[in-house]
C-alpha cells in the first residue's frame, strides 16, 4: 500500500467571478443597511431643526388624515406623500417636530439627508399635493 500524498499548495486559488460578485453584493447590502439603519434610527430619536423635513406616519393612517394633521400643526406641504406615509413638509417653528410626534408621527428627518433619493424620482404620486394646493392643478 502506497502512503497517501499530502496535498500540494500550488499558489493562490484561481479567480472566481461568482464568488467575487457575491462578496461585492454582500458588501453593498451591508453598507446600505448600515447607512439606512443609521438614518432611520436618527429620525426615530432626534427632532430635525426648523426648515424642510420628512414626516413619517405609521401604517393605517389615511393620507387625508396625515395631511390634515400636518396642516393643523402649522406645517406647509412642499412635497407629496410617498405611499401616504412619508411627507415633505416645511415648518419654521422649532416645536413643530414635537407637535407632529404628539399627533402620531413615527419619525422626522431633515429633508436634505434624503435629497439623493428624491432627486431620482422616488416621490410617489402628486394627488395629495394638488389637494392641499389647488393652484397646482393643471
Amino acid at each position: 500500500m502506497k502512503p497517501a500524498k499530502a496535498p500540494q499548495n500550488n499558489g493562490p486559488a484561481p479567480f472566481n467571478p461568482n464568488r467575487f460578485a457575491l462578496s461585492f453584493l454582500a458588501v453593498v447590502v451591508l453598507g446600505w443597511s448600515l447607512v439606512m439603519g443609521g438614518l432611520l434610527a436618527f429620525g426615530l430619536r432626534f427632532d430635525p431643526p426648523p426648515g424642510r423635513m420628512l414626516v413619517l406616519f405609521a401604517r393605517g393612517l389615511e393620507p387625508d388624515e396625515a395631511l390634515t394633521r400636518i396642516l393643523s400643526q402649522g406645517g406647509l406641504l412642499i412635497g407629496d406623500g410617498v405611499a401616504g406615509r412619508l411627507w415633505t413638509v416645511y415648518a419654521d417653528d422649532p416645536d413643530f417636530a414635537a407637535r407632529m410626534r404628539s399627533k402620531g408621527a413615527v419619525a422626522l428627518w431633515r429633508r436634505e439627508a434624503f435629497d439623493w433619493m428624491f432627486s431620482t424620482g422616488c416621490t410617489g404620486d402628486t394627488s395629495a399635493l394638488t389637494r392641499a394646493n389647488p393652484t397646482l392643478q393643471d
